[in-house]
């Protein structure tokens, strides 16, 4: 079976594909041209040796629902999905192409940001979570690789990407799968209980950290249950230079119990915004950073993982060069 679409390859009488992007551990990013119009899009797909998973072909399904209601500038778009019309009948959802650089990529290739722009940045995002959780959607998955900086005559405009775990709000199963990378998880997440906007925070708070500091605040932490420990219990450590008041902001912002955090993502980004106009130096990343990004080899899977007894289901992928521990654990309902 073959696990990836060659260039020249017409997926739905419509889409051809010019080229590969992106290989992870569980699908494939294609630059695509849509032969009716001659726009260029970017299609993602399973891989097909996973065309018979329903639960991941259910995420991409879902991924699709959940940003077909979103319109925020902060958050890529997707044009439309269907299922290819091969032997195959992959799921694809159709989006719109990117010009730029991952943050995962920057953060390689320049180490931090600059203090301003990071904030700046991450107000943005915020403010796109806002309207995400307004209509009842928690990303969940919330890490470098899945904030993109694209780059137009406009500037410079950062946008989440992968909705493929979210969480759909009120809570109503018996019991409740969820995911996410366990770096960038919130500790509520990591033990089963109900997850919120409050959620997201503590995970945007954890990009924030790695952007000004250039490593994420548990670098340290190897393994499952260490990395798992970190989030549970250790307080991150000051970074050196950063502003008092922006420090202890993403400090309570990272606090271990929900309710000790800003109450949503609208919050924080007031919060944030009152604190970059004390600061200096540029607004926003600079185009040229995004040029000079790290190239990576093209990404290999690696063997999975067993999991402890509080995060099941373990998978570690080599994502866009990065190592990193995803889990999808079931949890019994509170």
């Amino acid at each position: 079976m073959t696990s990836h679409f060659e260039p020249g390859h017409v997926i739905a009488n419509r889409f051809c594909i010019k080229q590969m992007l992106a290989f992870g551990g569980m699908g494939s990013v294609y630059e695509v041209e849509d032969i009716t119009v001659g726009r260029a899009y970017v299609v993602k797909t399973l891989h097909g040796e996973l065309a018979g998973d329903q639960e991941l072909r259910r995420q991409m399904q879902q991924e699709a629902r959940v940003l077909g209601r979103i319109d925020h500038v902060n958050v890529v778009r997707v044009f439309t999905a269907g299922v290819t019309d091969d032997e195959q009948k992959l799921p694809y959802l159709v989006m719109e192409k990117l010009e730029g650089a991952s943050l995962r990529q920057i953060l390689r290739a320049g180490g931090r940001i600059p203090v301003r722009a990071a904030v700046r940045a991450v107000v943005d995002l915020l403010h796109a979570l806002d309207h995400v959780h307004e209509i009842g959607i928690v990303h969940c998955d919330l890490k470098p690789e899945n904030i993109f900086f694209h780059a137009d005559r406009h500037g410079v405009t950062p946008k989440l990407l992968d909705f493929g775990v979210v969480r759909v709000l009120p809570r109503g199963e018996a019991n409740a799968k969820l995911g996410g990378t366990l770096r960038y998880a919130s500790p509520e997440q990591i033990k089963g209980e109900g997850v919120g906007p409050r959620s997201d925070v503590y995970s945007m708070a954890l990009v924030l950290y790695e952007m000004l500091a250039g490593v994420s605040p548990f670098h340290d932490a190897t393994g499952t249950s260490a990395i798992a420990r970190a989030q549970l219990a250790r307080t991150p450590a000051p970074i050196a230079g950063l502003a008092p008041g922006l420090m202890r902001l993403i400090q309570r912002a990272l606090a271990k119990d929900p309710a000790a955090r800003p109450r949503d993502a609208f919050a924080f980004a007031r919060e944030l915004k009152d604190v970059e106009r004390t600061l200096e130096g540029p607004p926003e990343i600079d185009a040229k950073l995004l040029e000079a990004r790290a190239k990576c080899d093209e990404p290999t899977r690696v063997k999975e993982q067993d999991a402890d007894a509080t995060v099941r289901e373990m998978t570690t992928i080599v994502s866009d060069g990065d190592l990193e521990t995803k889990f999808y654990a079931t949890f019994p309902s509170a």
